[in-house]
């Protein structure tokens, strides 16, 4: 079924979030779709190729995916701490209210809340922060796993990804 809904998306010339939206799985065909894209090329991530709602999407799921598979360590450790800034404002977009206050706090380790796109200046810095601050960043992750982990959800950041898409159902997902 999802593969069937991708296979049409694919086919369509300027496919928009209503066409998501259609299916049943909306979050997972979306993310299936923003992955080929941005990633069409390997080893280059080509996140320019979004518009700019499908952007906001992109940056929050990255955000919330490497967050929960490894801690805020490995968001910023990995290429996708260079699009911090960006996913703190998409978190704001998206009213995620709590999520954006554990982000912010997580990039004030950085000197300056300047997050690096340099990779190895990042991880230099982080763990500068880590070891003069242990345990900061794994009171940050519980902080954030706890958003999601009760019934019902604090904080539900993949029913703010979808209200979002709600409210902008024209808007395309490539620029």
């Amino acid at each position: 079924m999802k593969r069937a809904a991708l296979q049409r998306i694919r086919q369509k010339h300027s496919p928009t979030f209503r066409d998501f939206l259609e299916v049943e799985d909306p979050l997972g065909v979306l993310w299936a779709f923003l992955l080929e894209i941005v990633h069409a090329e390997p080893r280059i991530e080509a996140i320019e190729s979004l518009g700019p709602e499908a952007r906001v999407v992109y940056v929050t799921e990255l955000l919330a995916g490497e967050v929960h598979s490894g801690g805020f360590l490995q968001y910023f450790s990995n290429s996708s701490g260079e699009h911090a800034l960006e996913a703190l404002r998409a978190l704001q977009t998206l009213e995620a209210v709590e999520a954006s206050r554990l982000f912010a706090k997580a990039i004030d380790a950085f000197p300056d809340r300047h997050v690096p796109h340099d990779r190895v200046l990042r991880n230099e810095i982080l763990d500068a922060a880590h070891q003069a601050r242990p345990g900061f960043f794994d009171e940050l992750d519980t902080s954030y796993y706890a958003l999601t982990s009760t019934k019902p959800p604090r904080e539900d950041q993949l029913e703010l990804v979808l209200t979002f898409m709600r409210r902008h159902p024209d808007s395309q997902i490539l620029s």
